[in-house]
């Protein structure tokens, strides 16, 4: 083979070469993206819908043990789960909220603070709008909770997808190789068995 015809060659092997080492960087880092989706997912499922949906169910049961008690029970008792809301209520504002239920815990706080103001005639209505009103966020955290696992299985299926890839052009960069090893093999015998002109 004359020699730029040797250069060309070497020089489309190694464009192949740099193809799929680009090929597995990009897919590498694409995959690490991915992993992060998914961790941030995981993460907001449970910072943000289980403990929120936990935060939730406290709520209830505390506003049911105080309308069960009602103005009978002894102050600290009240101050206790005036106590037990407000820290709820701050676990609660940390947690990640999506537009709709940032308007439903606005209302939510609203109705506790006319419920915990009311007179014993308008109380009862206060207390079923803020008992409302955390139903309604409880049903948001389902559905909230299931866009973010639909999101996660999502970026799962891209990952292994890409792993698939990534092995796949690690295999032809492979195979590359053992050609290139067999090629110079070949050509280290060719020029051995020449006979030499002097």
């Amino acid at each position: 083979m004359n020699r730029p015809l040797q250069l060309q060659k070497r020089f489309q092997i190694g464009a192949v070469l740099l193809v799929l080492l680009v090929g597995i960087v990009w897919n590498n880092v694409s995959s690490k993206r991915n992993l992060e989706k998914v961790d941030t997912s995981v993460t907001s499922i449970y910072n943000d819908r289980l403990m929120a949906a936990t935060y939730i169910f406290d709520l209830s049961n505390i506003l049911y043990e105080k309308a069960a008690l009602g103005h009978t029970a002894a102050a600290r008792q009240q101050a206790a789960l005036d106590r037990s809301i407000a820290d709820l209520i701050h676990k609660y504002d940390n947690t990640m909220l999506t537009v709709k239920e940032a308007a439903l815990w606005r209302s939510f706080k609203d109705n506790l603070r006319q419920y915990n103001i009311a007179d014993a005639h308008s109380e009862t209505v206060f207390f079923n709008k803020a008992i409302g009103d955390l139903k309604a966020l409880s049903a948001l955290q389902a559905t909230e909770g299931n866009s973010l696992f639909r999101k996660t299985q999502s970026s799962i299926t891209a990952f292994a997808l890409s792993s698939n890839l990534e092995m796949a052009l690690a295999v032809g960069l492979g195979i590359i190789t053992l050609v290139l090893i067999g090629a110079s093999k070949d050509a280290m015998l060719n020029l051995r068995q020449r006979p030499s002109l002097n």
